[in-house]
């Protein structure tokens, strides 16, 4: 497993449950203990136990399938990641979710992976895209993690999607990361918070991506104001 046993000055068996956390997370729909202890190189012995203690605290649940997701626990963790910029972001996040029927969200780059901070949907629309915060995504696919990326310095070789939200202010994705979703995102005009962006996604491509677009710039410039 990872990192296990390389120092002795830190300890194994929480090095061992935080990867088996880390693996699945990246497995939504779930991941079995077979699979876990073959993916960490680790005794499917340890695994279990390493999981029942994860799921004593909820930091991961078993469904009726075996299978294994992050529990609820992680998601009250998370609202006292970046608190400030949290506060500023939710309220804005409320008015931009109404005023385009989409779901907003507040993403922030962690490595090279994109993590949703926060995700608020709309009360009025009738259908929209729904999903939790904490879900994460690699970085250089979808309009959050391109919008933080286009605000970064211009490399020799990057991405043509990159480019062009570099160019107009805004990401747009579509179908990157779920099928026929639609996804507009711009970074936060903020030196201390550049590594975030806010955006929605959607279920239908909007009339026009333009206004979608200065929306969600407007969103990014009020949070980035909000927060000192």
């Amino acid at each position: 497993m990872r990192g296990a046993g390389a120092d002795r000055s830190t300890s194994q068996s929480l090095d061992r449950g935080l990867v088996l956390m880390e693996l699945i997370g990246q497995r939504p729909d779930g991941i079995s203990v077979t699979e876990l202890a073959a993916a960490t190189g680790t005794h499917r012995t340890i695994v279990t136990r390493l999981l029942k203690t994860l799921a004593r605290r909820d930091y991961v649940v078993r469904d009726q399938f075996g299978q294994y997701r992050l529990g609820g626990r992680l998601l009250e963790l998370a609202r006292f990641v970046q608190p400030q910029v949290r506060a500023a972001a939710l309220p804005i996040l409320r008015v931009l979710a109404e005023r385009i029927g989409a779901t907003a969200h507040l993403t922030m780059a962690d490595g090279d992976e994109a993590v949703a901070l926060i995700v608020v949907e709309p009360t009025t629309a009738p259908y929209h895209v729904s999903y939790r915060a904490g879900t994460r995504r690699p970085l250089g696919r979808g309009a959050s993690g391109t919008a933080i990326l286009s605000a970064r310095p211009v490399e020799e070789v990057e991405l043509p999607s990159v480019a062009a939200a570099r160019a107009r202010g805004w990401a747009l994705s579509e179908g990157e990361l779920e099928k026929g979703a639609i996804g507009i995102a711009a970074p936060l005009p903020h030196p201390q918070y550049a590594n975030y962006s806010t955006g929605v996604v959607m279920l239908t491509a909007p009339e026009s991506p333009d206004e979608v677009g200065r929306a969600v710039i407007e969103a990014a410039a009020a949070i980035a104001a909000r927060v000192v």
